[in-house]
């Protein structure tokens, strides 16, 4: 394969990023090491032997429309000052959509309050975001994000194949967390890809639409929806709910990537 094109994103706000044009296929260990992230050969195995502590890596997804002012402050909550702290205590990696809307933006907010400098991928289609601000028919990129993969395709959800090949190589030798928030069609594509890698799921209960949705499922509420159905019915799968307050929210993010081990289904007051 020949070499990848890498990119300087540089934003308003005079933070920069790195970046790697990815057309659809490109093995994940190639663009992390396009990206400077490649463990050595040496680490991994020492990882996967259990004679090195396994990293973290938080993957969020979920939506991106405009939140109202409640759920706002409520979800804002939950990822500025849950998620986002935890991260930055424990120097832990996210992966996640890239863009300054939804809970992307909300996660960028706590990565700078928290001054969190793990690594933060944020992977997109490369012809539907980039850095400026008020660009016709793109998005914004949220610049708090240390790196982007750049993916080739023509609407959103093209991402996903590699934006989850990515997750799976890294699960080899780290411990991996999958959180959603609210979304829609989207984002029950990416809940299905990651029960496909049979990946630990934690819903934030309170945060609407898709997510709402298959946490109703699991309470057995009449969902018609065949998909939610079987989302719920992964062993893997949490929740907390946004009303529980932040520090639930931290709570379990520690209980799930530090304590846990067991593969049982449900919340964990279970």
């Amino acid at each position: 394969m020949s070499l990848l094109t890498m990119t300087i994103f540089r934003f308003v706000d005079n933070r920069q990023a790195i970046g790697v044009d990815t057309p659809q296929g490109t093995p994940p260990d190639a663009i992390l090491k396009a990206l400077n992230l490649h463990t050595s050969l040496g680490t991994r195995l020492l990882t996967q032997l259990g004679l090195l502590p396994r990293q973290k890596l938080i993957v969020l997804n979920g939506g991106t429309a405009e939140l109202s002012p409640e759920m706002n402050t409520q979800l804002g909550e939950a990822l500025i000052d849950g998620l986002a702290q935890v991260a930055a205590e424990e120097n832990i990696m996210f992966i996640t959509g890239g863009t300054n809307s939804g809970v992307f933006n909300l996660l960028g907010q706590g990565l700078q309050k928290w001054q969190h400098d793990a690594p933060c991928i944020g992977v997109f289609v490369k012809q539907l975001a980039c850095e400026n601000e008020n660009t016709p028919n793109k998005a914004q990129l949220e610049s708090h994000h240390s790196h982007f993969v750049m993916v080739d395709g023509q609407e959103w959800g093209d991402e996903r194949e590699v934006m989850y090949s990515l997750i799976k190589y890294l699960a080899k030798y780290m411990t991996v967390l999958n959180v959603y928030a609210g979304g829609g069609e989207l984002t029950i594509r990416e809940m299905q890809a990651a029960v496909k890698q049979n990946c630990k799921i934690l819903l934030l209960g309170g945060s609407g639409r898709a997510t709402d949705q298959v946490l109703a499922a699991y309470q057995g509420q009449p969902i018609e929806d065949e998909r939610l159905k079987d989302i719920a019915k992964h062993p893997k799968l949490y929740t907390v709910q946004l009303k529980e307050g932040v520090d639930s929210v931290k709570d379990t993010l520690r209980y799930l990537l530090y304590k846990h081990t067991q593969c049982c289904s449900g919340s964990l007051d279970k």
